[in-house]
């Protein structure tokens, strides 16, 4: 280990000459740089001799420089692989963390009312900007393949037309982290006025999309919000569009099966 290396080098410290401790010193500062390179380029750079390193290394217990330099190599692969390892622990945590607080942000009767709306639509539309927009896109896919009539645009202009074109029994679903996406919020307002059912999908109550959506639903926790938006952020509102799916197939199973059995036979 680093720290088992570092404490034998302080140890023998005193009991080395002024150019080994000039190898001492370099050694625990510079470690990586110590194993990609060859003896001939650390003597240059601690300005002693070759023989200088060679005696460091057996004073402080290696046979020579290569066991040393082994041992080194060792200790950066092992800390490369930890390093590693706590990234996706991290990632691992933060997205268990999302889900868990995704889950607990709404209930199973608030869920159930919105997957009815829908099913009774003539048409789904799906308003969301930036990362919002790719889950707008996925959830297009799910639902046209559950049968549903459903519309995500990628482009801000369609969608600024379209809202003006959504009718009464239309349901408008705006996904925004912040709540109060500015383009979004527009486009609410005018499906809104044109008498569609609003769902709203975000991080925030109160906010402005939750203040104009008949249903709001909550995604992921403000812990993993506090560093701004990620692609984990992107998946709480996929888990919550995904629950939504659920709740349409329990409610309309029959229909459900027999268009996508319709549509894979189509292929």
């Amino acid at each position: 280990m680093e720290v088992d290396l570092i404490t034998q080098i302080k140890s023998a410290y005193s009991s080395l000459t002024k150019s080994e401790q000039k190898v001492a010193t370099y050694t625990i500062e510079n470690m990586k740089h110590i194993a990609y390179v060859s003896v001939t380029d650390v003597a240059k750079k601690c300005g002693v001799g070759e023989a200088t390193i060679f005696r460091f290394a057996k004073k402080i217990g290696y046979s020579g420089y290569y066991e040393f330099k082994k041992d080194i190599i060792e200790i950066i692969e092992n800390k490369i692989e930890n390093n590693k390892r706590e990234a996706k622990n991290k990632t691992y945590e933060s997205i268990q963390t999302m889900l868990e607080h995704t889950i607990a942000l709404h209930d199973d009767d608030t869920l159930l009312n919105v997957a009815k709306v829908i099913k009774n639509a003539n048409n789904i539309y799906i308003f969301g900007l930036g990362l919002s927009n790719l889950s707008a896109k996925a959830a297009e896919i799910r639902l046209s393949f559950m049968g549903y009539n459903t519309f995500a645009f990628s482009d801000n202009h369609i969608e600024h037309i379209k809202a003006n074109l959504i009718k009464e029994n239309d349901v408008v679903i705006g996904l925004s982290v912040s709540g109060k996406t500015i383009d979004t919020i527009k486009h609410l307002e005018i499906a809104k006025n044109r008498g569609a059912t609003i769902i709203g999908i975000t991080n925030y109550r109160p906010s402005k999309i939750s203040d104009l959506s008949d249903y709001t639903l909550l995604t992921a926790s403000k812990d993993v919000l506090a560093q701004g938006t990620s692609l984990i952020t992107q998946t709480s509102q996929l888990i919550v569009l995904e629950e939504i799916c659920e709740k349409l197939e329990q409610l309309d199973k029959v229909y459900t099966q027999e268009i996508r059995k319709s549509i894979y036979n189509s292929y």
